[in-house]
Order: C-alpha cells, then structure tokens, then sequence
C-alpha cells in the first residue's frame, strides 16, 4: 500500500514540517502520476464537484465503472447527467 497526503491549502507549517506530499486537489494529473495502471478498485469521497471530476476522469482514462465506488459529504446526487429523451417534445397523451 502506497499513502499520498495532498492538502489543498497548507500552512507555512505543514510545508515545513513536511504533513503533505503535495498540494492542491485531487485530480487526474496527480492519479496518474501515482498509479501504475487502471486495474484497482477506486474508493473516493467528497463534495459533488470533487466526486464528478474523479468519476468522469476514471471512466475517461478507462476504468469500467464497477470499479469506481464513491460517498458523498452531504446528501447523495448522481454523478451522472440524466439520460436525455430522444425527443424533448415526445410526450404521451
């Protein structure tokens, strides 16, 4: 198991006594630099925002989704946009 702290506003201290490896939010750039690959169960908890920049760069990069598990801070929202009709005006009467 590899740990990787990331803090995204540390303090003069946290620099300086070394409480991160790195600064910013999590992202793609940072998974993929630490990563050896796709085959992993990917664990990843947060606010929307956060959660739907992960999830769609994971599937982007090639993840199948059954690998990708997730919990909201906050209530629970899809992290998927809601499949749109093939007519927006097709309705039944």
């Amino acid at each position: 198991m590899r740990v990787h702290i990331r803090y995204s506003e540390p303090t003069a201290q946290d620099r300086e006594v070394g409480r991160c490896d790195s600064e910013g939010f999590i992202d793609m750039a940072l998974l993929e630099s630490l990563l050896d690959g796709t085959d992993a169960e990917f664990y990843f908890c947060g606010p929307k925002p956060l959660l739907v920049n992960l999830y769609q760069g994971l599937l982007t990069w090639g993840v199948d989704e059954a690998q990708l598990h997730y919990e909201f801070f906050g209530p629970a929202e899809a992290l998927q946009p809601p499949a749109q009709p093939a007519c927006p005006f097709a309705e039944t009467h």
